[in-house]
């Protein structure tokens, strides 16, 4: 069922073809004046007059209803697809992860471990034109980007080999967002363990 809007619309547009209609009957019947006075001395007959003013009105109001319901009446609330196919896209300027953090193995966390506490930003809670897309510490601070997490790594010294990324999701963000991919990808480069700070938390109170 239509709307308000659309029938609104539709009145709107059915004013502006009788518009041009009454157009065309006027500049008809104006060209036609003055072409009977001008060329044949007001000899044509009345009727042609007034079957040309319809006319010429009526190919007007043509011409304005083509361009004004070109358009189309369509309603707008058709549904979309079944999504059952089983295809997968990419980024491509983002990192391709071989698992799914949701089917990733739990990693085990020593007792001993170091861990290096990344909270992950999104949107507009990373500032334009920056990939500052984290904040080290807990409680997080200034906003960093890949190479901050990186030198935070190398800087653990003797205790490198048993560090491990502890990350929070600030509201922004998700698994799927750039800065958790980005944040993904070190980890892997770099053979080190990437554990939700809920996760860490909870194995550390076992």
């Amino acid at each position: 069922m239509p709307d308000q809007e659309q029938i609104a619309q539709f009145f709107q547009k059915l004013l502006m073809v009788i518009g041009g209609f009454a157009a065309g009957y006027l500049l008809t019947w104006i060209a036609g004046a003055g072409f009977d006075k001008v060329v044949i001395k007001g000899n044509s007959p009345a009727f042609l007059h007034k079957w040309a003013r319809i006319i010429g009105g009526v190919l007007v109001a043509l011409v304005v209803a083509f361009f004004v319901f070109r358009g189309g009446k369509g309603t707008g609330d058709g549904t979309g697809g079944d999504g059952t196919g089983t295809g997968t896209t990419t980024n491509s300027t983002s990192p391709q992860i071989s698992q799914s953090p949701t089917s990733r193995k739990q990693p085990e966390v020593a007792v001993d471990a170091v861990p290096v506490y990344v909270t992950v930003y999104a949107g507009l809670a990373v500032e334009r034109g920056t990939e500052n897309f984290f904040a080290l510490g807990d409680p997080p601070g200034p906003k960093t980007d890949r190479a901050g997490v990186a030198k935070a790594l190398d800087g653990r010294g003797p205790d490198r080999a048993k560090v491990i990324l502890v990350y929070t999701l600030d509201e922004t963000a998700s698994t799927a967002t750039t800065g958790f991919l980005l944040l993904q990808a070190e980890a892997k480069d770099r053979n080190v363990s990437l554990i939700s700070k809920a996760e860490f938390d909870k194995l550390r109170r076992k």
